[in-house]
């Protein structure tokens, strides 16, 4: 598969944005204050596969953001996030589940979402 291009990738983001907004974000669904998170970074690749860009889920501004001190955020101790909610993957998944259950599809195919449930995150 080739890495996604810029047009997929912001319909994406943008569609992940819009699951915070009606969902909430992770960890615990409140909907305001996000930041998106590329949980395994923006030019991952698993298995020679692209995931960076689809692996990305919304994440509330103090579990994300480098400058927070909060003792659970995701990007100082992984470990603790997922000790407490679970692993980022999974995640992921069950958002991207209900984003193709109400949309009827996703911008990346069962490949993509294969290497992702691989990933160790």
């Amino acid at each position: 598969m080739t890495e996604p291009n810029a047009r997929l990738e912001k319909a994406w983001l943008n569609r992940v944005a819009e699951f915070a907004q009606q969902h909430g974000a992770f960890p615990h669904q409140a909907n305001n204050n996000i930041e998106l998170h590329h949980v395994a970074g923006r030019k991952a690749k698993h298995n020679k596969i692209h995931i960076g860009k689809w692996f990305v889920i919304p994440m509330m501004f103090d579990f994300h953001n480098p400058n927070s001190n909060h003792p659970l955020n995701v990007t100082h101790y992984r470990k603790r996030f997922t000790d407490r909610y679970g692993d980022q993957r999974t995640l992921w998944a069950q958002m991207a589940t209900q984003i193709l259950a109400e949309d009827g599809d996703l911008p990346f195919d069962a490949e993509v979402i294969n290497a992702i449930a691989d990933t160790r995150y």
